[in-house]
């Protein structure tokens, strides 16, 4: 990462273990801390909304969780993601180890029904499901994730 694309907490006040950088799409969230599978790494404030938008994590069929303003707007999404949200705690889990730096993504699938605005992904993973809608529009290899979207991946991957 540049110098000038370098995290930075400063301008946002946003706590220590997280720092919003710049991303080859615009902005992201960054660790600055790592993170083992199961830990904590974003909590929201419970702001909710009964209309989906661009900031906004469903929580239920009506009720969506408005992220405009913090940190979780922020989140990007990823086919392959380092992190799961947890809708009945309001966090962000890590899937797997994190280490400093490295950006914190969560499958959108995982909680939108139908996207407010679809995007075409760039994620490059090999799980990579192109074109992001929501799960109503997924395909059925989109549907092929763990039943419960928190469990992590084995705590004995190589660093």
């Amino acid at each position: 990462m540049k110098s000038a694309e370098r995290p930075t907490t400063a301008a946002f006040g946003f706590h220590d273990r997280i720092q919003i950088g710049v991303t080859a799409f615009g902005r992201g969230v960054f660790a600055s801390c790592d993170y083992q599978p199961g830990d904590v790494v974003v909590n929201f404030e419970a702001k909710f909304v009964s209309e989906a938008t661009r900031y906004t994590i469903q929580i239920d069929a009506k009720c969506h969780l408005n992220t405009e303003g913090n940190p979780g707007s922020l989140l990007n999404h990823s086919c392959a993601p380092n992190c799961a949200f947890d809708p009945q705690n309001l966090v962000l889990i890590a899937k797997k180890k994190i280490k400093t730096g490295e950006e914190l993504t969560f499958d959108y699938l995982t909680t939108e029904w139908e996207m407010s605005s679809p995007f075409e992904c760039m994620c490059q993973s090999p799980e990579c499901v192109g074109t992001v809608r929501g799960m109503k529009f997924a395909t059925l290899k989109a549907l092929e994730f763990p039943t419960n979207p928190l469990e992590c991946e084995s705590s004995s991957q190589p660093d």
